[in-house]
């Protein structure tokens, strides 16, 4: 696969942006990142679930696929050596990533509901005070 075609593939997908991500460039849905590329082009990663494909895809083709380490074990994200790697299984798991991201089809929202953040005055979270409000002066 080449760079052109890894980044056509993500493109073509419903509400995709790519944009800069510290040293590579990213693949967008909204502001989650389902996948990255080398700027050379010649790796990319992708977001992999369950962890028993990501493991397959890692055993079975060690030639095309390895592991970013604490990445890949943390968050499966699995790199991808592009010039080695079969286009059609790429551009399928660019569209499992972008499916994991934003739901099935394209759907938006998030997958699971967010948790409110409480914050003070101060922009910080706010503390639980210790004894009752009439020992405050």
């Amino acid at each position: 696969m080449t760079e052109a075609q890894f980044r056509k593939a993500a493109l073509s997908l419903p509400g995709v942006s790519e944009s800069p991500h510290f040293e590579r460039t990213s693949f967008r849905a909204g502001t989650k990142i389902f996948a990255t590329m080398t700027r050379a082009g010649d790796e990319a990663m992708v977001l992999v679930r369950p962890r028993d494909k990501l493991d397959a895809l890692l055993q079975g083709n060690a030639e095309v696929f390895f592991s970013y380490g604490g990445w890949t074990d943390r968050f499966g994200s699995l790199g991808i050596r592009l010039r080695v790697a079969p286009a059609s299984l790429v551009k399928q798991l660019i569209r499992d990533a972008f499916d994991d991201v934003t739901g099935p089809a394209g759907a938006r929202g998030p997958r699971r509901p967010r948790q409110k953040s409480v914050r003070g005055r101060s922009g910080r979270p706010d503390r639980q005070r210790r004894g009752s409000p009439s020992r405050r002066r």
